[in-house]
């Protein structure tokens, strides 16, 4: 696991290469102030103007792109989204 600090506070990274399975697993756990914005179950960026928000948009298009599952939550002071790719070919 890999830890840094950012603008935001805390931010860790891991990420796991399966072989046998050809699958990459990605955890991104990410400090922020707490206050969740949410519509439908759907998390929306709290942040003003245009290119805000299209983080989890990327990130759900690259995990359909290959077959994959996207795990999204938040606890206290942490937001975390995991994924798993399944890279065939």
């Amino acid at each position: 696991m890999n830890v840094a600090t950012t603008l935001g506070g805390m931010l860790a990274l891991t990420l796991l290469y399966r072989q046998p399975l050809r699958a990459l697993y990605l955890r991104v756990a990410n400090g922020f102030d707490g206050v969740v914005r949410q519509t439908g179950g759907v998390y929306r960026s709290r942040k003003a103007g245009d290119g805000h928000g299209l983080g989890l948009e990327s990130v759900r298009a690259a995990v359909a792109r290959y077959d994959g599952q996207l795990t999204l939550s938040h606890d206290g002071a942490t937001f975390t989204a995991e994924a798993i790719l399944y890279l065939d070919g």
